[in-house]
This record gives C-alpha cells, sequence and structure tokens, in this order.
C-alpha cells in the first residue's frame, strides 16, 4: 500500500478510498501552518502575500480546509503552486558585471507553501514516529542542535583518550546539496521507508512539472533539487543523508555523523601514522557512494584535523 516509482497520476483503489478520509488535512493543522509563516515577505509570482491568504483563511476556513483536502484526496500539487520565482540580489562589493556576485533568491507562491508545510509537518512526523532517522543526524530535527552533535564528537575523543588513542577527524561538505539532489533517489527512498500510500503520491505530484521564472522573463522546468524556502527541501535531504549514514556503519573506532549536510568521520587508532591509508580509504568509499547519487565532496572544502 506505498506509492509505486512513477510519474503517472492514479486514483486510489475502493478500498483505500474510505481510508484516506481520517487522515485529511484539520483546521488546526492549517491554521498553525499560517501562523508559523513569516509576515511581510516578498510575494511569489502571482502577487498573493501571507497576510492575504490568512485574511482568506478566517473569512472560510471551512471552503479553505476543503480546497487543502481535496488536493489531498486526489494526490495532487496544483501545477501554479510549483512555479518559483527566481530574483538575483547583488553582494555587497562585489563586480555586478559577474554572475557570481549576485545571491539567487526563490520566491514560492504563499498558497504552495501552506500545502508544502502540511506535507513536510505529516512527512517528519512519520519519520520521526517510526525511528527512521539515523540517530547520528543532528541537523534540520526537533531537540537536536549543535550542542548535541559536538557532544557526539568530544565523547569519542574522550573514549579514545581513556583507550589511549590517538583520534583523527574528516569534516566533508557535499557541493550544493540541496540543488543536486535526484527526484528519483528521493521517490526510491520514500519507497523504501514506506512511507504511506496517501502521503506519498503527494509528495510524488510534489516533485512534477516544477518550473521557475527567470529574471528575462522565461520559465524553464527542472527536475531535481528541492526549491529554495520549501519546507519540504530539508527534510527531504534528511532523507539522502540517512541513506549515507545506515550505509557506513562503522565499528567502535570509527563514527560518522551528519549535521544537515555537513558530515563528520571520526577514527581512532593507536598511532597517528595509520590515519593516512585509513581515510583515504574511507574517502574511496564515500565518494562512489556519492556518485550513484550524483552528489560530489567538496575538495576546498575537507579538511583533517
Amino acid at each position: 500500500k506505498h506509492f509505486p516509482l512513477t510519474d503517472d497520476h492514479y486514483e486510489l483503489t475502493e478500498e483505500e478510498l474510505p481510508d484516506i478520509e481520517k487522515y485529511k488535512f484539520t483546521k488546526k493543522e492549517i491554521e498553525n501552518s499560517i501562523k508559523g509563516m513569516k509576515r511581510r515577505g516578498a510575494p511569489g509570482y502571482d502577487g498573493w502575500t501571507v497576510e492575504l491568504v490568512e485574511e482568506c483563511y478566517f473569512t472560510d476556513s471551512e471552503w479553505f480546509t476543503q480546497m487543502l483536502n481535496t488536493c489531498f484526496i486526489n494526490g495532487v500539487f496544483p501545477e501554479n503552486w510549483k512555479r518559483a520565482e527566481v530574483i538575483l540580489i547583488p553582494k555587497e562589493g562585489k563586480d555586478l558585471k559577474d554572475y557570481k556576485s549576485y545571491r539567487p533568491i526563490c520566491l514560492l507562491p504563499v498558497w504552495g507553501k501552506i500545502l508544502d508545510k502540511l506535507i513536510a509537518n505529516r512527512l517528519t512526523y512519520f519519520l520521526e514516529e517510526n525511528q527512521i532517522l539515523n540517530n547520528n543526524q543532528y541537523g534540520f530535527r526537533n531537540y537536536n542542535s549543535t550542542i548535541n552533535a559536538l557532544q557526539g564528537v568530544t565523547e569519542f575523543i574522550g573514549e579514545s583518550k581513556a583507550l589511549n588513542r590517538v583520534t583523527c577527524m574528516v569534516s566533508l561538505d557535499i557541493e550544493n546539496a540541496f540543488n543536486s539532489m535526484r527526484w528519483s533517489n528521493i521517490k526510491q527512498l520514500l519507497e523504501k521507508y514506506k512511507v504511506p500510500r496517501y502521503l506519498g503520491r503527494l509528495l510524488n505530484d510534489f516533485l512534477k512539472d516544477r518550473s521557475v521564472l527567470l529574471t528575462d522573463g522565461t520559465r524553464r522546468i527542472y527536475n531535481q533539487g528541492v526549491p529554495q524556502g520549501s519546507c519540504l527541501e530539508p527534510i527531504m535531504w534528511l532523507l539522502v543523508a540517512n541513506k549515507l549514514l545506515n550505509d557506513f556503519e562503522f565499528d567502535e573506532n570509527h563514527r560518522i555523523q551528519a549535521f544537515a549536510d555537513d558530515i563528520i568521520i571520526l577514527m581512532r587508532a593507536t598511532a597517528s601514522y595509520h590515519f593516512v591509508n585509513n581515510s583515504q580509504d574511507i574517502m574511496k568509499k564515500l565518494e562512489n557512494w556519492a556518485a550513484k547519487f550524483r552528489l560530489k565532496f567538496s575538495k576546498r572544502k575537507t579538511k583533517y584535523t
């Protein structure tokens, strides 16, 4: 009863139709999602602001809730809500003739951001409730922070000292991680973790036919990455990082942990010269793993301590 790895839209079976009714979005969920959104932000291409959409909700919450649940029941994320607009912000003190001197900002329609947030909350609950996420992932998770991540590092070093061992730490960064995620990999991971079919098909549609409006007025379809500003962006990255953490469970002399897309490898040995071959072997395995996901570790940002 989990969603298939196809982009084709399909209907739920007759047995599943009554089931989905009990999973519909509640008014409380919708209201909390709207209240949690930032005010006074720039609107998307359609001109709708958070304040205006909020006014619609409180004017007729029944209609508003029914509209979102129609999307939910039919497994449809409206295409107009998936259109992003890119705004280029010049970096201070940079040559404006160089395209690298601009920081792109992605503006999403507020309506889509609300549905996006509702899906993200449901997916997060499913992953946490079923203990799917690796305990060594500290980023984008409730009740976890950089303090917890540092504690994992200091505990490993403390254990090494108690064993009269030396410790090596390799810090890694994945280049352009969020924009490089392939949708096919995300869908496979949703299937692997048995995300419920009612939620999976909506996620599947969320990833379809996404487009971006560029500054020159042209519109482009894209098929990888998750749009900046989407609540699903960090959660979908957690799925990819989770595969990495699970695939590289080492012995007691090694530890791998992550804070979002920042990866740390800890190693202990009787002498530091052991780290040369050890770290090379691990990096080779990590690079091979990343290649399967079309990801790449930044050599410039790789640090050995």
